[in-house]
């Protein structure tokens, strides 16, 4: 997730939704489980680099046909990294005392629970959270002609924070400042 958050805000990625990135994960967990139960030559090892190269290659290709980002590939390099990450550290007969288990459950059930409650305070306070660019930049026009000129400039702002080099985005901020010193209707 956070390879998907990152690859949108510097290449323009949209937003990503299903569980491919999460399948990565696995996958490259599997790869290096593979490499050091059996090694390169293993079958383990050689199925899940074919699958991760497929997952990688697919969504270029869709990529590329499309001219746009539409596949994540962000999220499925960062899911494979982050599940190859994970096994490397795996030791195999290790064994936690229940004190260790329950600490894990109970910070895994705690995160769990604040990435839900960071979420839900999100999605009530921002109004803008699933738009993307031009979405906020006809939001913030159309606030701006009804007056509502406060919530223009925070949508505005939000949406320069998206792509800070659009020059297209400056344009229709002077234009909704503009808008808005001719009609400034609410604050």
């Amino acid at each position: 997730s956070a390879f998907s958050a990152i690859g949108g805000r510097f290449f323009g990625g949209s937003m990503s939704v299903g569980a491919s990135g999460a399948i990565c994960g696995l996958l490259g967990a599997i790869l290096v489980l593979g490499l050091r139960t059996q090694g390169w030559r293993g079958p383990l090892a050689r199925q899940m680099a074919m699958w991760l190269s497929f997952f990688f290659l697919l969504g270029l290709a869709q990529n590329l046909q499309a001219g746009e980002i539409r596949v994540d590939n962000a999220a499925h390099v960062g899911g494979a990294l982050g599940g190859a990450m994970i096994a490397a550290t795996w030791r195999r007969g290790f064994t936690y005392s229940p004190k260790q288990q329950l600490a894990i459950v109970i910070a895994s059930t705690a995160l769990v629970a604040l990435a839900g409650i960071t979420v839900f305070v999100r999605n009530k306070t921002d109004p803008y959270v699933f738009m993307g660019v031009e979405q906020r930049m006809r939001a913030a026009w159309n606030l701006a002609r009804q007056g509502r000129c406060g919530e223009a400039d925070v949508a505005m702002k939000r949406a320069l924070r998206m792509d800070p080099g659009n020059s297209a985005m400056h344009a229709l901020a002077k234009e909704i400042d503009r808008e808005c010193l001719v009609n400034p209707r609410t604050p």
